[in-house]
């Protein structure tokens, strides 16, 4: 399967698509007008209503981590996806702070492994894909979300046993077709995270050999060490 380096790699292209930052930001709160997801928070975005920002926090808060007990109140309104909590500033603050704990790091990098990197290596297993350029548009897609969606409109059209590459290039052009196209306006602005695969299968870069660039940030070994 892959490399500690290339998962590394296909982990940064999407930190930086959440983050802007190759190795992510733990501290990142976003909330954005007309996002489904509601407020979001951490190196890979954990939003309130796909329920793993309420995973997060009880994790963290369950370990006790130094901001648990300023966390702990807001606990429940998190849970019910609460989503007033996209103005509660003093909520956004904390966040920010608790981002910088050792813990609180850790139980992302636990959310994100156990919730989507492993579900990503299964999806590559059960296919038989062995790139890690698929890796890291599968992952994005987990992530960004509707995998599904598009996985079924290319089996739908050209079947799911064709050939890895071909099956990830009509991957990535349906579903910027899709992103272009969609009802929400928020995601036509998302139409990048696609534009920057297509400039990695361009080159043929399906093993992420590095250094890449991604947004304007150069992936390099050294930086990922």
């Amino acid at each position: 399967m892959l490399t500690e380096l290339q998962k590394k790699t296909a982990q940064a292209i999407v930190q930086i698509f959440e983050t802007s930052k190759i190795k992510g930001d733990y501290s990142a709160v976003t909330v954005m007008a007309g996002d489904s997801g509601h407020i979001s928070y951490g190196k890979a975005q954990a939003s309130l209503m796909s329920g793993n920002l309420g995973k997060l926090l009880k994790e963290y808060i369950t370990i006790g981590g130094d901001y648990a007990s300023e966390l702990s109140p807001y606990l429940l309104r998190v849970i019910d996806m609460d989503i007033s909590l996209d103005d509660d500033k003093k909520f956004k603050l904390l966040l920010k702070q608790t981002g910088h704990d050792k813990i609180m790091q850790e139980c992302q990098d636990a959310l994100f492994e156990v919730g989507f990197w492993l579900p990503t290596m299964d999806k590559m297993r059960k296919r038989n894909y062995r790139y890690a350029l698929s890796a890291a548009v599968i992952y994005d897609s987990l992530i960004h979300g509707a995998y599904n969606v598009i996985r079924d409109m290319i089996n739908t059209k050209y079947g799911q046993d064709i050939e890895e590459t071909q099956w990830i290039r009509h991957y990535i052009d349906k579903r910027e077709w899709w992103l272009k196209n969609h009802g929400n306006a928020l995601l036509h602005q998302t139409v990048y995270r696609m534009q920057e695969f297509d400039r990695l299968l361009a080159v043929n870069n399906w093993d992420l050999v590095l250094p890449i660039t991604v947004r304007g940030l150069k992936i390099t070994e050294e930086v990922l060490s």
